[in-house]
């Protein structure tokens, strides 16, 4: 692509911080390599993302948060940077599974797997890359659509939640509000769109 530095810059920026904006209009002509860097850009800001909010928000209790300790300034604590890096590898693991369940979720519903794997970065990282100049739903097929949302879903819920359900602590599960609430206004706008 034959990108200004300050636009490329602008592109990469947006595909770290997930938040979707992007100056390519014409996406069609672009190597397919290309497109997959710019999926793969968002895909290492959502899991970035992550990462920030367990090791540094969390441990300091923002945003209501649940607060634990994690030392991990002091020099010489070799114990909490093996604990950092445990935190990170089990969060890739889970990251990187859920992406592969969406992009294969994709291919059965007929999308190509190309398409399919620049999807599912896209859908797993709650981003906004496309990679079709038109909008989703006239390149992928209503199932395909269903995969997105619940991938979707699963992307933008809590990570403590998550964590509560894949470790079978059900009674953690029930004490987080948030996805119900998120489920019930989706039933209802579902409700109202069809």
């Amino acid at each position: 692509a034959d990108l200004p530095l300050i636009r490329a810059f602008f592109e990469a920026v947006s595909g770290l911080t997930t938040s979707g904006a992007s100056v390519i209009t014409n996406k069609e002509p672009l190597p397919r390599v290309l497109m997959l860097f710019r999926s793969q850009l968002e895909w290492m800001g959502g899991f970035l993302t992550i990462c920030m909010v367990v090791l540094i928000l969390a441990p300091a209790g923002a945003g209501g948060l649940p607060g634990r300790p994690l030392v991990i300034y002091q020099r010489g604590n070799d114990g909490a940077v093996r604990q950092v890096w445990h935190i990170v590898r089990e969060i890739g693991a889970i990251y990187l599974a859920t992406t592969l369940l969406c992009a294969v979720g994709l291919m059965l519903t007929g999308t190509a797997p190309t398409s399919a794997a620049n999807l599912a970065m896209m859908t797993v990282a709650t981003g906004g890359f496309t990679i079709f100049n038109g909008s989703i739903d006239s390149q992928v097929s209503s199932a395909g659509m269903i995969v997105m949302a619940v991938f979707l879903f699963i992307g933008a819920s809590n990570v403590f939640w998550l964590s509560a359900i894949r470790n079978g602590r059900w009674r953690a599960v029930m004490k987080f509000r948030e996805p119900f609430i998120l489920t019930a206004i989706a039933i209802v706008l579902a409700g109202i769109i069809a």
